[in-house]
């Protein structure tokens, strides 16, 4: 996953957690076990995230350039939800008429008040191919689920998906709390940035990641312990790269 840090970049992550209200979600993570076994059989089913519509045998993927705009954009935040491929994933390409281009803020919007989404954030754009690196954390029974993806050129390039327990999302939260009281920008902004939304904590916040340097313009120690935490704590499994 160095690849990922020498772009200046995070990775993205799936996670795992126990279906409770949010008020007893921490003491139900402390009392039940993820089972991953089960979980990787259930995320890496067919059935997972299918959309019947979408994803009969008659409706073939290049049928995805005829879609509307607002078909287009649910089909692409399927896919960086999905840890494997769907028979989309070789097919986007934003150059096209009603295909879903990348946004930090469609993204936050996307994601927010989503009871089944526990946290996702979002970097980009940046590097001259212009990429944007998606993560998407979910509750499953008693498990995070992680999935990472990252979209170049208008074109996904990359997926992988993992698993945390409980205190390693513990970590993460700790790792973004010098940034929790960072509000969104009303204003746009252009330049490599990192927009996150905490569901379960009801946060939406952002990192300036070009402004948050040091003096030999390096990333400071701060977003280096995100970086390292997104690159190495977790065990990425690699399910697309192009």
């Amino acid at each position: 996953m160095k690849t990922i840090i020498s772009l200046c970049v995070g990775l993205f992550i799936l996670s795992l957690s126990c279906p409770n209200s949010s008020s007893s979600l921490s003491e139900s993570l402390d009392n039940c076990s993820c089972d991953t076994i089960r979980v990787k059989e259930t995320i890496l089913s067919q059935d997972y995230l299918s959309i019947d519509k979408y994803d009969t045998n008659s409706f073939i993927p290049g049928s995805l350039y005829s879609l509307s705009s607002e078909e287009n954009r649910l089909l692409w935040f399927r896919d960086i939800e999905s840890p494997d491929t769907t028979k989309f994933t070789p097919y986007w390409n934003d150059y096209v008429p009603n295909n879903y281009h990348a946004s930090n803020s469609d993204f936050i919007k996307y994601y927010k008040d989503d009871k089944d989404i526990e946290m996702a954030f979002q970097f980009g754009p940046g590097g001259v191919m212009w990429t944007y690196y998606s993560f998407v954390i979910k509750k499953i029974e008693c498990c995070y689920v992680i999935t990472h993806s990252s979209f170049t050129h208008a074109r996904f390039r990359y997926r992988a998906y993992a698993f945390l327990n409980n205190s390693e999302m513990d970590k993460l939260r700790n790792v973004l709390e010098p940034y929790k009281q960072t509000l969104i920008p009303s204003k746009k902004e252009y330049g490599y940035h990192g927009h996150f939304i905490d569901n379960r904590n009801g946060k939406i916040f952002f990192i300036d990641f070009e402004k948050e340097v040091d003096s030999t313009n390096n990333p400071t120690k701060e977003i280096m312990k995100l970086y390292n935490f997104l690159d190495d704590s977790i065990k990425w499994n690699v399910t697309y790269s192009t």
